[in-house]
């Protein structure tokens, strides 16, 4: 016969070993899953994590760190060794997110943020978790979650949004080419047409100077018009990252100075333009056909752009890392709500006018003045003039 204390001893040790299987069977079970769980994980890309929000410590499996760069004994298994990770523009954004779904205002931790691999690559990565202890007192006390790749996915995204971007910019071109150019070759071909139909028509009756001067006027215009098709294939080279060029070592103030002497001497009308120089030689690495064209540029709309006798100052001064140019006028000035789009192609200021033009000069200087890795800036008043100031660095630029 069982006496009742030695019944309830069995019935103890009995729970005890029931206990003990079932326990086992669960840790079989979560062990299985695990090893599931990090196959699928492999295959995937991503990541799991176990965060403890009263120590601070953090568990990320191993082939995650490694998908970062680091073995897994070069990071601390902490919270604050991971979060040095993200990009620092991001971290805000990721702690707020984070502090939201301990505080109880969200049902899952979801945030889309960058972080820093250890040989410096940027990576986008999706963290979603959840907290799953809680302490007596009801407070967060653990976390777990998963990490996801996502770089490939933003890359893709911004080749879309950059290809979108550029058939926009594209079609605004397109536009802004017809309203632009339309009068540009109107104009000429109406020239065109009017000298040789007069020469069709009274050739018998013209002198050869009349014919001559009729031959000249035409050849006139099949050079504009061809000085205009250059300038948009030349635009349009640049855009698509196909516009060349070729340094060389230049002597700059003799070159500036050429290219004025050559600006006077084709203008008809009296222009007063002075050269200043801070040095007498300066040899800087450029491509001389495109700076040369710059220079012409701005030149010429300085003394189109001028209302009486032009006034143009051109300084060249020296500076810590390459040169500065500023070409200065006394015209009509640019509108201060025009300055932000003075560069872009076919744009034309608001004051422009009747004054011949398409709108493309000053957007092949500024392509030039990039593919040189330099800067251009404009400092106008309205009415009494406008500078343009051109930094160029000792660098050989290119594409």
């Amino acid at each position: 016969m069982w006496q009742e204390d030695e019944v309830e001893l069995l019935r103890l040790v009995s729970n005890i070993i029931s206990n003990a299987l079932e326990r086992r069977q669960m840790m079989l079970t979560i062990t299985e899953n695990e090893t599931r769980l990090k196959l699928a994980i492999g295959n995937a890309r991503e990541g799991v994590w176990d965060y403890n929000l009263d120590t601070g410590a953090m568990y990320v499996d191993e082939p995650w760190c490694r998908s970062l760069g680091y073995e897994p004994h070069e990071l601390d298994a902490t919270y604050a060794a991971y979060i040095k990770l993200v990009v620092p523009e991001d971290l805000a954004l990721v702690q707020d997110e984070m502090d939201k779904h301990i505080e109880g205002k969200t049902e899952y931790f979801d945030c889309i943020y960058r972080v820093t691999t250890k040989q410096g690559e940027i990576r986008w990565l999706q963290n979603k978790g959840k907290v799953i202890g809680y302490n007596k007192e009801g407070k967060p006390i653990r976390l777990i979650g998963k990490f996801s790749d996502l770089t490939s996915v933003k890359l893709a995204e911004e080749k879309l949004v950059e290809a979108v971007h550029r058939e926009k910019e594209l079609g605004e071109l397109k536009s802004r080419f017809i309203a632009n150019t339309s009068h540009e070759f109107r104009t000429p071909l109406a020239t065109i047409l009017m000298a040789s139909e007069s020469l069709s028509q009274y050739w018998e009756r013209m002198d050869q100077d009349q014919v001559k001067a009729r031959l000249v006027k035409i050849n006139q215009q099949v050079v504009h018009l061809t000085k205009i098709v250059e300038n948009v294939l030349q635009i349009s080279k640049a855009h698509q990252g196909r516009m060349q060029m070729n340094p060389e070592m230049t002597e700059v103030v003799e070159l500036c100075k050429g290219i004025i002497n050559e600006r006077i001497q084709l203008e008809k009308t009296a222009v007063d333009m002075v050269f200043d120089s801070s040095v007498q030689s300066y040899r800087l690495p450029l491509d001389v056909v495109l700076i040369r064209q710059m220079l012409q540029n701005l030149l010429q709309n300085a003394i189109r752009y001028t209302q009486g006798r032009p006034k143009i100052k051109v300084t060249l001064t020296i500076m810590a890392n390459g040169i500065e140019l500023r070409i200065t006028d006394n015209g009509i000035g640019i509108p201060e709500t025009d300055l932000p789009f003075l560069f872009t192609p076919f744009f034309r200021a608001s004051n422009a006018g009747h004054t011949a033009g398409n709108g493309l000069g000053l957007s092949i200087v500024n392509e030039i003045v990039k593919l040189h890795k330099g800067k251009i800036e404009v400092e106008s008043t309205l009415g009494q003039g406008t500078t343009f100031i051109v930094s160029l660095p000792e660098g050989k630029g290119g594409n």
